[in-house]
């Protein structure tokens, strides 16, 4: 997979880039949200999300940027929503 710049890198290439990138917690994977009926059934627990450091700096490319600050912006809206139910849930 070769570089994509900001202005030559959109429509389908921009999306398939993205949604592979940011596979494991969102897009079309539904792994995250498969954890939580046991997390809430234990009584609580932590899920721990792996993003990068370019979710903030950009780079190398726009949508593996795009892709990591999505996963932040994911984590931080779940750990949001439940807090109150036990549930621990944190970037890297």
């Amino acid at each position: 997979m070769g570089r994509c710049g900001v202005a030559p890198c959109a429509g389908e290439i921009w999306h398939g880039r993205r949604r592979r990138r940011s596979s494991g917690p969102c897009g079309d994977d539904p792994r995250f949200a498969a954890h939580f009926p046991a997390i809430l059934d234990a009584g609580g627990g932590a899920i721990v999300n792996v993003s990068s450091v370019f979710a903030h700096r950009g780079g190398p490319a726009p949508d593996y940027s795009n892709a990591k600050h999505a996963i932040r912006a994911l984590t931080r809206t779940a750990a949001k929503e439940y807090a109150d139910r036990g549930i621990r849930i944190n970037n890297l």
